[in-house]
């Protein structure tokens, strides 16, 4: 029986917290009735809201309700302090490696330019010698 399944578990739920529209009620009755796999379902979940029927849902107090907000900004503040220095890392990275790009490149473009001399691409196309 555990390996069976029914389409219909996933409404078993919304009906006992009384979340579907009459007809859908009256259709999960009539199911119930007749699919095993349905009726343990309804079983576990009318037993487990029976058991939690018995806590009573309070609200925290007001000082306790603000001692916690104030610890969840207090930390909130902190996470954001922690991050200045990794993100101050990763922009001091990227300049430098702009920085030695550049530097690379300019002496790559001066070495180049030097080894063609006083000639210019178009003087070598049109074969003037000097």
């Amino acid at each position: 029986m555990k390996n069976q399944k029914c389409t219909k578990t996933e409404l078993v739920n919304r009906f006992i917290n009384g979340e579907l529209e009459p007809d859908k009620k009256q259709e999960m009755i009539n199911h119930i009735k007749v699919c095993p796999i349905c009726q343990e379902e309804y079983r576990i979940l009318k037993e487990t809201d029976n058991f939690l029927s018995f806590y009573i849902e309070e609200e925290p107090s007001e000082k306790l309700n603000n001692l916690i907000i104030s610890k969840v900004t207090k930390n909130q503040k902190i996470g954001f302090i922690r991050l200045i220095p990794i993100a101050a890392s990763f922009i001091l990275a990227f300049v430098l490696g702009i920085y030695i790009s550049n530097a690379s490149l300019n002496d790559y473009t001066e070495s180049y330019t030097t080894n063609l001399g006083t000639d210019t691409f178009y003087s070598l196309l049109e074969g003037d010698e000097k």
